[in-house]
């Protein structure tokens, strides 16, 4: 039979196991981005290009943030892909072709300037 000091001590190391799992849990969990407070206040989100900011994690998609309540003042991270090919446009806000993007990738040596007057996807069309 166990004693009462080896009860409390498999108790304590449980407890801290778990709790253990749940910090690690919660800290992969938490997001690389944070909605900007300042820009949902500002536009609640409403227009077709607000609260529509680069990924952190990858230049095939975009992060969308919506208003967490009535009061403006926190975010709920949406992460949305581009379609097959595309990929996010800062600038211009949607998702476009590779060689239109801002997505912090540098051109080569031997790269050759976009012509400014190739038409992108529209606004709109890519994201939700």
């Amino acid at each position: 039979m166990l004693s009462t000091t080896a009860i409390a001590l498999l108790a304590t190391l449980i407890l801290a196991a778990t709790s253990d799992a749940r910090a690690t849990y919660v800290q992969d969990k938490t997001p690389a981005f944070v909605c900007p407070a300042a820009d949902i206040k500002t536009t609640k989100c409403l227009g077709p290009k607000d609260c529509l900011y680069p990924s952190p994690k990858t230049c095939n998609g975009y992060i969308q943030c919506s208003p967490a309540d009535d009061s403006y003042l926190t975010g709920i991270i949406h992460e949305m892909p581009c379609p097959s090919g595309l990929l996010w446009n800062d600038n211009k806000k949607w998702c476009d072709w590779p060689e239109n993007t801002t997505c912090g990738l540098v051109k080569s040596a031997g790269a050759t300037e976009v012509d400014a007057t190739k038409q992108g996807p529209t606004p709109g069309k890519y994201h939700g």
